[in-house]
């Protein structure tokens, strides 16, 4: 199944595609943030996190995806095709993955332009 990335990791890229997706005024909807609005959640942050600077969440997602190994980006690649319904096996949708002949920075940032990206995780996640 899966060996060069865990589910908690393909869960912060999740987070990460979810909030790239969110329009600037959308209200967060983690409580942790503490701020003026309390348990409704705080405004939306500009600039992303620290390990992963970037100008803008969408940036951080490319740059989250295109930091991972190549085999862990082949099986973050290779759910996608699985929760979106292109296979049956998630074997055979990793071992399809890491016969494709895209660059890494081709996979990543093919990756991260899709719109449905974090609902397709979530369904191999759910499927696992």
């Amino acid at each position: 199944m899966l060996n060069a990335i865990t589910f908690a990791k393909v869960d912060e890229i999740i987070g990460l595609v979810e909030r790239a997706c969110r329009a600037p005024d959308e209200r967060s909807d983690d409580p942790r943030r503490g701020g003026p609005s309390g348990d409704r959640g705080v405004a939306r942050a500009a600039p992303p996190m620290e390990p992963q600077p970037a100008p803008d969440w969408s940036h951080a997602v490319t740059r989250y995806l295109d930091d991972l190994a190549d085999e862990a980006l082949a099986e973050v690649v290779a759910l996608y095709h699985f929760g979106r319904g292109d296979y049956a096996r998630v074997e055979d949708a990793v071992a399809d993955a890491r016969r494709r002949a895209d660059t890494h920075r081709q996979k990543a940032a093919d990756l991260a332009a899709r719109p449905d990206l974090a609902a397709c995780l979530r369904v191999a996640l759910a499927q696992r």
